[in-house]
């Protein structure tokens, strides 16, 4: 009997490499979110040293220019925060998004070689079936001579 052969072998090994291809995104949609959150940290750092150095106004005489430059500072602070809050949002939906095509590609791929071990088990179970077959021809035929030779 000829060696066993799996016929979605090719697809299989598509889906492992879009498989490795979507860890590889998923990866560095990862990398990108952490990027963000670690850009919104610096920000939100920077808004605790301006509200220091307010506070620090409110402490000595200050000019009405000093006081407006923290003021309009920490506002602009505020708004590049909602946006960055708003890209760390983005890049957690992008990673969500990835993670799910990653789990989608596995589960493709676990189902043809659930379905390849499957096929495989059912060859070896034939090939025995065949093998024992003709084992018992061969038993048969040794005592159909030694019957006739006797």
């Amino acid at each position: 009997m000829n060696r066993f052969k799996f016929r979605l072998e090719k697809v299989l090994n598509l889906t492992l490499s879009r498989e490795k291809q979507a860890e590889a995104e998923l990866a560095e949609a990862r990398r990108r979110e952490e990027d963000e959150k670690r850009r919104l940290l610096e920000i939100e750092k920077n808004i605790i040293k301006v509200l220091a150095g307010a506070r620090e106004l409110e402490r000595r005489p200050a000019s009405v220019t000093e006081i407006k430059k923290y003021r309009d500072f920490l506002k602009k602070l505020n708004g590049d925060r909602e946006l960055q809050r708003q890209a760390v949002e983005r890049a957690a939906e992008v990673t969500a998004r990835k993670l799910a095509a990653l789990l989608e590609v596995r589960k493709k791929r676990k189902t043809l070689e659930n379905l390849r071990d499957r096929r495989e088990a059912d060859y070896r179970r034939q090939s025995l079936a065949e093998e024992q077959k003709v084992l018992d021809e061969v038993g048969g035929q040794a005592a159909g001579r030694r019957r006739t030779s006797a």
